[in-house]
């Protein structure tokens, strides 16, 4: 039996010039999805990688949308995402739910918000790996995140916390 091949979606990406965010933005251009980076436009949108050719970082590089503004003013956000239309969105820098909200009240019809959590939301434990059914720590330096999903999940919302 063969996977269907998913649809092209219009992904909005917060985060995506360092660590993860640089290797998962060239996964979802390379399998045809249009994506767009929110980045403060401090640094590079584009860079290249070990695996990349002059080539294909020249393809990725020309595929990929910008938006420049700092997240944490929500209402440059709200005004550059007026109108946007996004399936989906990898927020891989979100600390705190305040990160969150104008990107929510900005695109009320998104299929889908993935937020890049941390394993450091759960009492600590020698067992490994940690599951969602694991008891969390409200005192843990990453209790933003907790709050975060714990708001995604009151208003409806439908995430995925990886």
């Amino acid at each position: 039996m063969m996977a269907a091949t998913p649809s092209p979606k219009k992904i909005l990406m917060l985060g995506g010039t360092r660590f993860i965010g640089v290797y998962l933005a060239r996964l979802l251009v390379d399998e045809g999805h249009e994506v767009t980076l929110m980045t403060r436009g401090k640094s590079p949108v584009t860079t290249m990688i070990p695996d990349d050719t002059p080539e294909s970082y020249e393809e990725y590089a020309k595929s990929v949308n910008h938006i420049a503004v700092d997240r944490k003013d929500a209402g440059a956000v709200e005004s550059k995402l007026r109108g946007a239309s996004f399936d989906v969105v990898y927020d891989i820098n979100a600390r705190e739910k305040e990160d969150i909200l104008p990107i929510l009240s900005s695109l009320p019809n998104l299929d889908q918000y993935i937020l890049c959590s941390s394993a450091g939301v759960y009492k600590k434990s020698d067992i490994m790996p940690h599951c969602e059914v694991d008891e969390t720590d409200p005192q843990s330096r990453h209790k933003g995140k907790l709050n975060m999903e714990a708001h995604l999940e009151s208003c409806g919302a439908n995430f995925t916390s990886v």
